[in-house]
């Protein structure tokens, strides 16, 4: 019993909080989270648990890259580090700002606050999804999370997506 004591002991002090190795973005109901949960399976990978906004919310990125550090889950040397926030697809200063956490991570490195992968160059991976299937897929779930909140179901479909005409004529207009 001493023996495994002390293993976990070793362990956790080995592990530490670093900024992130890779982060994972993308369109809204483009699969972002189940590419998080597939690569979490791998015992190499430790992954922030719910999405930060770090780089999309000016009141998180105002409090600087020690809270966006301690945002993260502790990680050995030999981990990597992941986080995802779909939304810094769409937000234009959060690019320039990921920008910063890869000068922040080579400071990392310099220090020698470093593992396997800090002194490599920032993952970005960026998800997109065929356009039909991701409308059918977020109209879908709007949907259900109105009738989970007991409220009446919105528009069909067609009549969001379409103004002015009938699709199968062609004579549709995508609306926004």
């Amino acid at each position: 019993m001493l023996r495994i004591l002390l293993f976990i002991g070793l362990s956790h002090a080995q592990s530490q909080k670093r900024l992130p190795d890779a982060i994972i973005f993308g369109v809204r109901k483009g699969g972002t989270r189940a590419l998080l949960e597939f690569v979490e399976i791998n015992s190499k990978v430790s992954a922030a648990g719910p999405e930060i906004h770090f780089f999309d919310r000016d009141a998180n990125y105002n409090q600087g890259f020690s809270w966006y550090r301690e945002q993260m889950p502790e990680a050995t040397e030999d981990q990597l580090v992941i986080e995802k926030t779909p939304r810094y697809f769409v937000v234009k200063k959060a690019v320039e700002r990921m920008q910063e956490l890869q000068r922040k991570r080579q400071e990392d490195c310099d220090r020698g606050f470093a593992s396997k992968w800090t002194c490599k160059p920032l993952k970005l991976v960026l998800i997109v999804r065929e356009p039909v299937s991701r409308l059918i897929s977020g109209y879908t779930q709007i949907q259900d999370k109105r009738l989970k909140l007991n409220k009446e179901p919105g528009p069909e479909l067609e009549q969001e997506v379409f103004k002015n005409g009938d699709p199968a004529q062609g004579k549709g207009q995508i609306t926004r």
